[in-house]
């Protein structure tokens, strides 16, 4: 077996900064949850790139069931039997949601801003290289 075969490295990637944030309803509903999910890609280049960051947003859906399946629906989340199954299309929020809700879009905008700046000397370097 040649040397070159024994020195194989596995190339591995830094791992991406990721916040998570979950918002639940003020009725304590668990399907009523919003999951908030802050994060920040490691760049597979040499270059960063503003679009390195992302601010998702999970939550069920309600999918507008007729007037019989919602009312079938409604009596097993009543009694207990679909637990999971409710449909909703809102979410109350309460004041300490709120705040850590501003506090993660906060953290979203400086990282946008801070990887629109390292571009923008980034393009400045390749400008005056030039």
């Amino acid at each position: 077996m040649s040397e070159l075969g024994n020195e194989r490295q596995a190339i591995s990637m830094p791992e991406p900064y990721i916040v998570d944030e979950f918002v639940v309803c003020a009725c304590r509903a668990g399907a009523h949850a919003l999951q908030f999910t802050l994060t920040e890609w490691t760049p597979w280049m040499e270059r960063d790139s503003p679009d390195d960051v992302d601010l998702t947003l999970g939550y069920y859906l309600n999918n507008w069931l007729g007037l019989w399946s919602r009312l079938v629906n409604a009596v097993k989340y009543v009694l207990k039997f679909g637990k999971g199954s409710s449909h909703f299309d809102e979410t109350m929020l309460r004041v300490d949601d709120a705040d850590r809700l501003i506090e993660l879009l906060q953290e979203y905008k400086r990282r946008v801003e801070a990887k629109r700046q390292s571009c923008l000397i980034q393009s400045r370097k390749d400008i005056d290289e030039t």
